[in-house]
């Protein structure tokens, strides 16, 4: 997600009271979630990361978590943001920090983690590729 859509969204979300911070303090508020997002989603892995559930990043709009991809979260999350599946996007998850990671970095992550539990194919496919069925 650009860094500038996601403001977008944040700015929507603060205007409707849904996240309450005073507004003499939505500048500081702001700059300092844009340097978080700025951190956040660049890098190597995060040392001690666990993958927690699945993600679609999409190019020009949010990342959408649930425990499935597309799945009933996903689906409210991507109406309420206006975001529709057929946009360019990419699968993948998200660890205990909300990094992203695509479904081969977080094969490697689950698999050194022993959170594979159960085999659905794609174990070998481009060193691993994790699915949603391989965690629980």
């Amino acid at each position: 997600m650009s860094i500038e859509r996601a403001k977008e969204i944040l700015w929507k979300l603060l205007d409707e009271d849904i996240i309450r911070v005073r507004p003499s303090d939505r500048e500081d508020f702001m700059e300092r979630w844009r340097l978080a997002m700025d951190e956040l989603d660049t890098g190597p892995a995060v040392e001690g990361a666990r993958i927690v559930c699945s993600a679609n990043r999409f190019e020009n709009g949010p990342m959408l978590v649930g425990a499935r991809h597309f799945d009933q979260h996903m689906c409210v999350q991507a109406e309420y943001m206006g975001v529709k599946g057929s946009e360019p996007h990419e699968q993948g998850f998200i660890d205990q920090y909300g990094k992203f990671y695509s479904r081969t970095e977080a094969w490697k992550i689950a698999e050194a983690n022993g959170q594979i539990v159960r085999r659905c194919g794609g174990d070998t496919t481009n060193g691993g590729t994790l699915w949603s069925e391989n965690l629980y």
